[in-house]
C-alpha cells in the first residue's frame, strides 16, 4: 500500500466526504421524490428524481475518479489508505469480522422479511381491477419500493456477511 503526504491524504479524505454526501443527497432526492409522488399521485416526480438523483450520482463519483486518478490509486488501495486513516485517528480497531459478519447476516435477514412482506402484499393487490381514475394505493406503492431494494439488499447483505466471515488471504 502506497504511502500519501498529508496533503494527499486530506485530497482523499475530502473527495471521500463529497462522494458520501453526493450519495446522500441523490437518496434524499430519491425519497422526496417517492414521497411526493405518493402525496400527489404522480409518477412524473418519482422518474423526475430518480433522473436528479443519477446526474447527482454520476457527478460525485467522477470528481472523485479524478481524484483517485491524481493521486494514482485504485479503489482498493483507496479504500486501505482511507481505513488505515480512520483506525489511526479513532485509536481503536474497527469490527472484527465475526462481529462484522454478523451485523451483515442480521441486516440480509431483516430485509429478506421486508422482501417477503412485501411480496405478500404486492401479490395480494396484483389480480385485482381498479376503478379507472381512483387513487393509487400508497400502500402498494410503497411495498413495491421497499422489495425493489430488498431485492437488491438481501442478497449483497448475505454474501458480504459470508465473505467477512471468510475472508480471501492475499
Amino acid at each position: 500500500m502506497r504511502k500519501l503526504n498529508p496533503v494527499q491524504l486530506e485530497q482523499l479524505r475530502a473527495s471521500n466526504r463529497r462522494l458520501r454526501l453526493g450519495f446522500l443527497v441523490a437518496i434524499g432526492i430519491v425519497v422526496l421524490g417517492i414521497a411526493l409522488m405518493i402525496i400527489l399521485d404522480s409518477e412524473l416526480l418519482g422518474i423526475g428524481g430518480a433522473t436528479v438523483a443519477s446526474f447527482v450520482i454520476v457527478i460525485a463519483l467522477g470528481a472523485n475518479q479524478g481524484v483517485m486518478k491524481a493521486l494514482q490509486l485504485g479503489p482498493h488501495d483507496a479504500r486501505a489508505i482511507l481505513a488505515q486513516d480512520r483506525q489511526r485517528r479513532r485509536g481503536k480497531p474497527g469490527l472484527s469480522p465475526t462481529v462484522r459478519a454478523n451485523l451483515l447476516l442480521a441486516g440480509g435477514l431483516v430485509s429478506l422479511v421486508v422482501l417477503v412482506i412485501a411480496a405478500a402484499y404486492i401479490y395480494q393487490h396484483a389480480g385485482k381491477t381498479v376503478e379507472e381514475g381512483a387513487p393509487t394505493d400508497p400502500w402498494l406503492t410503497t411495498s413495491f419500493i421497499a422489495g425493489f431494494i430488498s431485492l437488491i439488499a438481501t442478497p449483497t447483505l448475505l454474501l458480504q456477511s459470508q465473505a467477512a466471515r471468510h475472508p480471501v488471504r492475499r
